[in-house]
């Protein structure tokens, strides 16, 4: 992720929140799973203060998510929240 003073326009430095809706349509396991920690790793390395909004119909890219963030088994971290 470009730093703020990298990127070619401001127009996006007032985000608050990232939607990503089912990312992993048509992934086989491998990649969906690549994905998840990837897509964690962003999240947790994220100091931008932007939430996150993921959602999916996967279960086994769900609990790859779940446990790479840490979350506890009500779905929380500090922060963080999940919706069942």
């Amino acid at each position: 992720v470009a730093e703020p003073t990298e990127r070619e326009t401001n127009q996006f430095d007032q985000l608050e929140y990232v939607f990503i809706d089912d990312p992993v349509s048509s992934l086989d396991e491998n990649h969906l799973i690549e994905l998840a920690v990837n897509l964690a790793g962003l999240i947790k390395s994220s100091q931008s203060g932007l939430k996150f909004i993921i959602t999916t119909h996967s279960p086994l890219f769900y609990n790859v998510l779940h446990n790479e963030l840490g979350l506890n088994k009500n779905g929380k971290k500090e922060g963080g929240y999940l919706l069942e």
